[in-house]
């Protein structure tokens, strides 16, 4: 099935707002799908070489875009670096030119997360259906002391800084792994990539934007990531309006070849509601009982509030808010937050 894909991707290009050159490819047939890859080191074409059997997997069932932010890959370099709005602008271009007026679905991995979630939040009409795969969208809670020293190293050594990074975030620990490596490193100039690394794991933060995503919501997370940590993801996908969740083991920001991964959230992009996130049956009662405060806050879920609006009305942080939601979740086996409000009608706990 693979011998039907070109081994080179037939690359494009289009021109954002602010004038930046980008490089896109479109590849397979199916509802249309835009691949964001890391802000530090995309590079569609060697990414494809390199990744071969995780994109046809892709493009069997998809309408596979990939492309490069600015300052990666084949597209244009500028002064400015990544930036939310300059992230936002570059998705903008691609979807326009490779899918002009079309619904379409959006796989973000890592920081790409970044500026796929407000174009998610700002295009409700277009973006049908989102993946993120071990995304950020806040800063990290607690930095390691391994972090901190990199830090320091960034702006004495910004080569080494990187490669360390890289070396950590793969998550490969043999030479058969290396091609990895090598699309890491190929992304973008090391000391760019040290310094984008560090601004996405310190400072940018989207928190805002995400009641407003009203699609369907993939998040996969890992079990041994320092950022985000399993339980950032899990808390994650409870404050999305639609949102579900998959862990795996280990700790690569990317997709092992044969990891359930790929799988779930091809079938999840396609249309079709993944296998790890089925319908809650119906039960008579929750498997533990809820507490006060939770049956407040699930009254306040079948009544359509968002986590921030959750906190607000019960005068809570939203942190907390979001615990709330994820232990109800659990507490009586939903994956969603309309199968939450679903059973507390049935349950006869709201009016």
């Amino acid at each position: 099935m693979a011998d039907r894909f070109p081994n080179e991707l037939p690359i494009q290009f289009t021109t954002t707002s602010d004038g930046v050159r980008i490089a896109y490819a479109v590849v397979g047939q199916g509802p249309t799908c835009v691949f964001t890859q890391a802000p530090a080191c995309a590079h569609s074409q060697l990414g494809w070489s390199l990744f071969r059997d995780n994109f046809v997997l892709l493009a069997e069932r998809l309408r596979l875009v990939l492309f490069d932010w600015r300052n990666t890959g084949m597209s244009g370099a500028t002064e400015e670096g990544f930036t939310i709005e300059a992230g936002v602008r570059d998705l903008d271009a691609v979807v326009d030119s490779a899918a002009p007026g079309e619904p379409i679905s959006l796989w973000a991995s890592a920081g790409s997360a970044f500026a796929v979630v407000p174009y998610a939040a700002r295009h409700p009409d277009r973006v049908q259906r989102l993946a993120l795969f071990c995304p950020g969208v806040r800063p990290a809670s607690n930095l390691p002391r391994s972090w901190l020293a990199w830090q320091d190293l960034i702006d004495e050594e910004p080569e080494f800084a990187t490669k360390l990074s890289l070396q950590a975030g793969a998550g490969w620990e043999n030479e058969v792994e290396a091609r990895k490596m090598q699309y890491l490193a190929a992304g973008a100039p090391l000391d760019y990539q040290a310094r984008i690394e560090n601004l996405v794991a310190t400072k940018l933060d989207v928190t805002e934007y995400i009641p407003h995503v009203t699609c369907p919501t993939l998040v996969v997370g890992r079990r041994e990531l320092w950022w985000p940590t399993a339980s950032d993801c899990i808390e994650l996908a409870a404050e999305f309006p639609d949102g579900r969740f998959v862990l795996l083991d280990g700790a690569s920001y990317f997709p092992g070849d044969d990891e359930p991964a790929g799988p779930v959230m091809v079938e999840f992009l396609a249309g079709v509601p993944p296998a790890a996130a089925p319908v809650a049956e119906p039960r008579s009662s929750p498997c533990e009982p809820l507490s006060v405060r939770e049956h407040e806050v699930l009254a306040l879920i079948a009544g359509g509030k968002t986590n921030p609006e959750i906190a607000e009305a019960l005068t809570i942080a939203p942190a907390t808010a979001s615990r709330h939601v994820h232990n109800i979740l659990g507490k009586i086996g939903a994956t969603r937050r309309s199968e939450a409000a679903a059973y507390a009608l049935r349950e006869g706990l709201v009016e």
